[in-house]
């Protein structure tokens, strides 16, 4: 049964990475049923169907295995720390964050968790918690991807772009794919530097010719363009495709300049998020 939650969990990873999300997320759930037919009692088997469930935005079915594995056990780190993910990307910060913290708790020296925390003090538009977080995480794990991109996401609304993009050159240099090349293409924009923003699309749309690209990555830089429309039509086809990233719709200040557009709100009312 293990196995087969082993093979679930790979998919959880690969959608919205490597595959898309919604090709990604049947495998996912078709693994995680395998592995609860085989053992009805096993926590890690509820953890993988929650996040299949989450991610077809099943929300409130989600919820229901996320307790169910805790339940079954209550010393499962990755079950608190999915589950925080879940929270967060509802807006329930103040509750992911406490369950990140469960999760380092019983896993102090994981540094996916350490910097996990960090981007929902990130996503609760807590800066200064969140850059203090992302640099004690690089203490322990100076080539963690997720610190670095996230420290490149704090020092851009600080004000520091060229820190930011810095940061977001970085994590495009450890990172196989396109999904963190979205901010880097963001930052260039707001910076003025509209070729490079520009150079980075068309590198993309050529990326997308050969393998996965995350519509999310094409709307980040279109946002930084300030093309709105653009955009919401790459953020309604990440709907569509049940992209990983709509998780974090709600709370991501990247998409502050559209919160209030109605279009936005349509898109995060499918998804279940308002």
């Amino acid at each position: 049964a293990l196995a087969y939650c082993g093979l679930a969990d790979t998919y959880a990873y690969m959608g919205g990475v490597v595959m898309p999300s919604k090709e990604a997320v049947a495998k996912e759930k078709e693994f995680a049923q395998k592995a609860l037919e085989l053992d009805p009692e096993l926590p890690e088997a509820h953890l993988s169907l929650a996040c299949a469930l989450a991610g077809a935005f099943d929300w409130r079915n989600a919820q229901v295995e996320f307790d169910r594995a805790i339940e079954l056990n209550p010393n499962l780190a990755w079950a608190y720390e999915i589950y925080a993910w879940f929270l967060g990307g509802l807006g329930r910060l103040d509750e992911a964050i406490a369950k990140d913290k469960k999760a380092i708790d019983l896993d102090p020296l994981n540094s996916f968790f350490r910097a996990a925390l960090a981007y929902f003090l990130y996503h609760a538009r807590r800066y200064d918690d969140a850059i203090f977080q992302v640099r004690e995480t690089l203490k322990l794990d100076p080539a963690s991807t997720l610190a670095h991109h996230l420290l490149g996401c704090c020092l851009l609304w600080k004000g520091d772009t060229a820190g930011a993009i810095a940061e977001f050159q970085r994590s495009k240099i450890m990172v196989t794919g396109a999904w963190y090349q979205g901010l880097l293409g963001y930052a260039y924009a707001i910076s003025g530097d509209r070729p490079k923003a520009e150079q980075i699309l068309r590198e993309l749309e050529q990326m997308a010719k050969r393998q996965y690209v995350s519509t999310t990555a094409f709307a980040d830089i279109h946002l930084g363009l300030g093309e709105k429309e653009k955009a919401l039509d790459w953020l309604d086809k990440s709907y569509q495709d049940q992209e990983s990233a709509c998780w974090y719709l709600k709370v991501d200040p990247i998409y502050d300049s559209v919160r209030n557009e109605p279009r936005f709100q349509a898109i995060l009312k499918k998804i279940g998020l308002e």
